[in-house]
């Protein structure tokens, strides 16, 4: 059933976004983690990523209980083979405080190896730092740049936009004073 799935796309590499284990009273900021790490996997169009209901459906199917993420690397793995995929991220998160520090690795299936590893640290409620880092964290597992983060100069859109000003302006100033210019030469001629 879980190769079926992903039928639609060959070029795209399968992946499924293991859920983040963390302490009941903050269980819905971590799932917002996952929904906004796999909303940056989906935006950068290189992975095709398994819907959270359809990895349950799978896992109750083959009979695996997963509360939260399984403890060790090799669960994890595990968990990714019965779910046909290419790929699994796997995000732990740090606290200290109100600073919390998240890490997604993307692991390879089949060898175990840890592909990619991306990084993010902020300060608040783990909600806010998810909606900060989780969609960035999907974007950097990826490879490919976020073009919300590309800074706007170095933007093709903004070096069109300045080679038009580059050409439109001086010329604009140019008949601007060409104009001036002639009219205080009527102006001259009539005194």
């Amino acid at each position: 059933m879980a190769q079926n799935l992903f039928a639609q796309a060959p070029t795209k590499t399968n992946v499924a976004v293991l859920p983040l284990k963390t302490t009941t009273g903050i269980q819905k900021g971590a799932d917002f983690l996952v929904s906004q790490i796999e909303q940056g996997l989906v935006g950068a169009g290189v992975f095709l990523v398994l819907e959270r209901s359809q990895m349950d459906a799978i896992l109750s199917e083959q009979g695996f209980q997963q509360s939260g993420v399984c403890d060790q690397e090799s669960c994890n793995v595990e968990v990714g083979k019965l779910l046909g995929v290419d790929k699994i991220i796997v995000t732990t998160m740090g606290t200290s405080g109100m600073q919390r520090s998240i890490t997604a690795k993307l692991v390879d299936v089949q060898t175990g190896s840890i592909d990619r590893v991306a990084t993010f640290k902020g300060e608040g409620m783990l909600g806010d730092v998810a909606k900060q880092g989780g969609e960035r964290l999907g974007w950097e597992l990826s490879g490919k740049v976020n073009p919300a983060d590309t800074p706007f100069f170095k933007k093709p859109l903004f070096w069109s936009v300045l080679g038009a000003c580059a050409i439109i302006f001086p010329t604009v100033i140019y008949y601007s004073n060409q104009t001036v210019v002639h009219k205080s030469q009527k102006t001259v001629g009539i005194e």
